[in-house]
């Protein structure tokens, strides 16, 4: 919630709503819901007596449709811009302004017929008009002193355009599979912003935000003026393939993902695929990176719920690679080492067995049709055979189940 509680939200009972953006769809919206449908649905909310409403995460998700899979902690998504209430939108030659208006009718009656928006398809058009409005006001915007006072005041857009530029440049794939610019140090991302890449491509991923930016705190000054609470949704956790992930990697511990661990409808556990943070180097720099996100919030939100706020005191964490979560641990935990157990009377044989896999034969021949001489060839190619036992252990090289699929055995 935002700290500083006005009298707005103090000692009083509401009745309110959770909804995603994207549901707010009105004859004005196109495609899916956009910031400005709150406008709208503020003052439903106010006749039916709700005076509070809940949204989805509004970051910027790249590829991906999950709300919950940011590819920016600040950053919102572009495809909840109403291109039609553009400021500059004013400033197109008559041509343009009426072929971009035509085309916008004309995509609204494809989508509205539609049960589901694609949001793949809904993306690109979308970012195809913005581009076609873009080469025409680039020039006014980039030189203007409020476009230099809005990236002054929101300095994660440097980092953010940069990574966009890259990713368009290298057809959207995951930063980790990029030839070139994927280890920088903050000096040499700095360099992308100030000299490497071209200002104009740089400079539209800003237009957009700054767009965005204005248009929700539109909404959401209109919500509050009708006394209808906006509330936030902030996952913790970011998407592997993020620009805060390429920008600060010392933030995160990238070999072990969050999740939870395993109970009744979940016998695996849940396996979310989110690097985990580095609490200590979050710590080291009094977790700023943390406030800069929570201030952000605050420009749009009178209260936010935190997705998975256990995760700040808690966090199941499970080895890169592992599909489940059933190998997984708390961190923090109180763990005791080898050393600990053997002065307990424990013994080293004790201690392996009870700590790494041992696999039967037979478990593996029951499920291989009985064949004895071909469930050996199987195991030898990822375990060590214990003696003249029936028992194995994995192989030194075999650290999750990632590294057996590798090994492309019959299944």
């Amino acid at each position: 919630m935002n700290a500083k509680l006005t009298n707005q939200t103090k000692n009083i009972r509401r009745t309110g709503v959770a909804v995603p953006i994207s549901a707010l769809q009105t004859k004005e919206s196109l495609g899916c819901g956009e910031f400005l449908d709150l406008i709208p649905f503020a003052d439903f909310c106010l006749h039916s007596g709700l005076s509070l409403v809940q949204i989805l995460p509004v970051n910027d998700t790249g590829t991906e449709s999950s709300p919950y899979s940011a590819l920016s902690a600040f950053a919102l998504h572009p495809i909840y811009i109403r291109i039609s209430k553009i400021k500059e939108f004013s400033l197109l030659s008559s041509n343009l302004s009426k072929a971009i208006l035509n085309e916008i009718e004309e995509k609204k009656r494809e989508f509205t017929k539609e049960k589901r928006f694609n949001y793949k398809k809904l993306r690109l058009f979308k970012l195809s008009l913005l581009k076609q409005i873009w080469e025409e006001i680039s020039a006014d915007f980039m030189s203007s002193e409020s476009t230099k006072k809005w990236i002054e005041n929101n300095s994660w857009v440097k980092s953010y355009a940069s990574f966009m530029v890259l990713k368009e440049k290298n057809r959207e794939a995951s930063f980790k599979t990029w030839d070139e610019y994927k280890d920088l140090t903050k000096a040499e991302i700095a360099e992308l912003w100030d000299v490497v890449l071209p200002k104009e491509d740089l400079y539209f991923y800003v237009w957009l935000q700054k767009n965005a930016s204005e248009q929700l705190q539109e909404a959401s000054k209109y919500c509050k003026a009708k006394d209808i609470l906006l509330k936030g949704d902030i996952p913790i956790l970011m998407n592997e393939d993020s620009v805060d992930i390429w920008a600060y990697p010392e933030f995160f511990q990238e070999d072990l993902r969050a999740g939870s661990p395993p109970d009744g409808e979940n016998p695996f556990g849940q396996n979310w695929g989110f690097p985990i943070y580095n609490w200590e180097e979050l710590k080291k720099q009094d977790y700023s990176w943390w406030k800069e996100r929570l201030i952000e919030a605050a420009k749009y939100y009178q209260m936010y719920r935190i997705d998975h706020v256990l995760g700040f005191f808690r966090i199941w964490a499970v080895p890169k690679g592992e599909s489940k979560a059933i190998l997984g641990w708390t961190i923090p935990n109180a763990s005791m080492s080898t050393e600990e157990l053997l002065k307990c009377g424990i013994s080293k044989e004790t201690i392996r067995w009870l700590s790494k896999p041992h696999v039967a034969t037979r478990e593996i021949e029951e499920v291989n049709n009985g064949d004895y001489l071909g469930t050996h060839g199987i195991l030898a190619t990822c375990m060590d055979r214990i003696g003249s036992e029936e028992l194995w252990l994995f192989k030194e090289f075999i650290k999750t189940d990632a590294d057996i699929w590798a090994l492309d055995i019959p299944h």
